[in-house]
This record gives structure tokens, C-alpha cells and sequence, in this order.
């Protein structure tokens, strides 16, 4: 049988696995539960490319333990947070990024790393495995290891 001749996958809407975290103390408990988790994959969403811009902001992060549930949670996204509260959540990002017992998983390590030691001054240890990277496997062409067209084709 050809592939185009196989019948289409089931849709899964993905958003039912997603929690959005608005509260601190849930963040904060999020967080720390990750510290006993085998993994931890995490992305940032910023409002510009390199973090070095005076004006760069790390709005939201997301995470899964899994695959499967994932949280996310803004940062520095509408000013949400006190100074306090913002330090809080930096210290228990901090524990998780640098447990070495926990992997760590992104989608673009030059994209995730200098992001994560700017803004909570820790290197991510161990950084286990890089999707994009991974996805030169499955296709070694400039532009076709981006996340959301790795989401669209598979």
C-alpha cells in the first residue's frame, strides 16, 4: 500500500494535555515535582530572538516530564508577577535546570541555552537531547528541522 493511500491519523487535540499555571503556588509545585521526574523538556517563548537585546522579555515557559501532560506558565508576560514572586519561581527553575538527575530535552539548544543562563543565570545540566538536531536525521535540509514543520509532517 502507498502512504497517500493509508488513512489519515486520528486528531488529537493536544491542547486537552496542556495545564496553563497561573497561580504561584501551582507553578512552584509544578516545578518541584519535576525535580523527581527522569526528564524535563522545556521551551521559552521570548519577544525577540537573542537574549541580549535591553528589551528582550521571556514572556512564557513550557514544560513536560513525559511527553504527554505538559504545563505552561507566563513569566514576564503581562507583569504578572512581583519582583518577589518572579524570584521565586527563577529559584525553582533553577533547582530543576541544574539537577543533574533530571535530562534535560529542547527543541534548539542555541535558541534554549543562552535564553535559560540570561535570564536564570544557570547553565542546564545535562542537556540530553536536542530535537532539532534530532530531526537532521530525519531530513538533513536547511529549513525543514523547525519545530512546527517537524509538527506538521509527523
Amino acid at each position: 500500500m502507498v502512504k497517500a493511500q493509508e488513512p489519515l491519523p486520528a486528531f488529537i487535540d493536544e491542547r486537552k494535555n496542556v495545564t496553563v499555571l497561573t497561580d504561584l503556588e501551582s507553578i512552584l509545585n509544578v516545578l518541584d515535582s519535576a525535580n523527581g521526574q527522569k526528564y524535563f523538556a522545556y521551551d521559552f517563548e521570548a519577544n525577540c530572538l537573542k537574549p541580549h537585546f535591553e528589551k528582550a522579555k521571556l514572556l512564557t515557559m513550557g514544560f513536560s516530564c513525559d511527553g504527554i501532560k505538559g504545563f505552561s506558565f507566563p513569566y514576564e508576560h503581562s507583569n504578572m508577577w512581583t519582583e518577589t514572586q518572579k524570584l521565586r519561581i527563577k529559584k525553582a527553575v533553577q533547582k530543576v535546570l541544574t539537577n543533574p538527575n533530571v535530562g534535560k530535552i529542547v527543541q534548539n539548544r542555541g535558541m534554549e541555552e543562552p535564553w535559560t543562563i540570561q535570564f536564570f543565570d544557570v547553565v542546564p545540566d545535562p542537556i540530553i537531547w536536542d530535537t532539532m538536531i534530532a530531526s537532521h536525521i530525519i531530513d538533513e535540509r536547511d529549513y525543514y528541522t523547525g519545530l512546527k514543520f517537524q509538527a506538521y509532517i509527523n
